[in-house]
């Protein structure tokens, strides 16, 4: 079902067709953004993993595609609260698809939605402070940091400490008792700071 539209995108409730055609995604080369690499799945391991994801009564599944009609875009709302009006948003592109304004084209157009149709009165996400591309595109969306946390870095043999590669982003990690820990941002948007940024009525 078709939910929201951009210039270049537009965005549907996730079909397993879209799952399909995921797997055909570009990949990450660094291993610090591995995590965003769509898995090497069959064709029944993607049907399943299709229904495991939208089957989650707190959350709910979005494929993005481009002008092109290719799928471009995997968008996620859990751990719903609906008497708050709240949740948290989860977002991924085909690494072929990147720093080529995507990322807040679908932003832009997905939070009409939450906000205007869903009702939802706040969005939260979680981002790993090194990803700057990702800060950039949320704060030009509104979204502010709430707060800043760290959590064990899954793959520890990344070497962020020797490697002269992460030597931009050290600052972003740290170790504690020989284990790296990454920081993260938990970001917010209340419905009114949107409002304000995008010329929305008031409501």
């Amino acid at each position: 079902m078709y939910i929201a539209k951009g210039k270049r995108i537009e965005i549907y409730t996730l079909t397993v067709e879209h799952v399909y055609e995921m797997r055909k995604w570009g990949e990450h080369l660094d291993p610090l953004f591995e995590d965003y690499n769509f898995p090497k799945l069959s064709r029944t391991e993607a049907k399943q993993w299709f229904h495991i994801k939208t089957g989650e009564r707190k959350k709910k599944c979005y494929g993005v595609l481009n002008e092109n009609g290719r799928v471009i875009g995997y968008l996620t709302i859990s751990n719903i609260k609906r008497i708050k009006r709240n949740a948290v948003l989860g977002i991924v592109l085909d690494p072929n698809y990147l720093n080529n304004g995507y990322g807040t084209e679908t932003l832009k157009a997905f939070l009409d939605y939450y906000f205007n149709e869903l009702k939802m009165k706040k969005m939260y996400l979680n981002v790993a402070r090194f990803n700057k591309r990702a800060i950039r595109c949320y704060e030009k969306c509104g979204f502010e940091i709430a707060k800043e946390f760290s959590e064990k870095l899954e793959n520890q043999n990344i070497p962020i400490f020797s490697d002269e590669f992460y030597k931009d982003i050290r600052y972003d990690f740290t170790l504690e008792e020989g284990e790296i820990y990454c920081y993260y941002y938990k970001m917010q948007l209340d419905k009114s700071k949107y409002n304000l940024i995008f010329n929305k009525n008031m409501v």
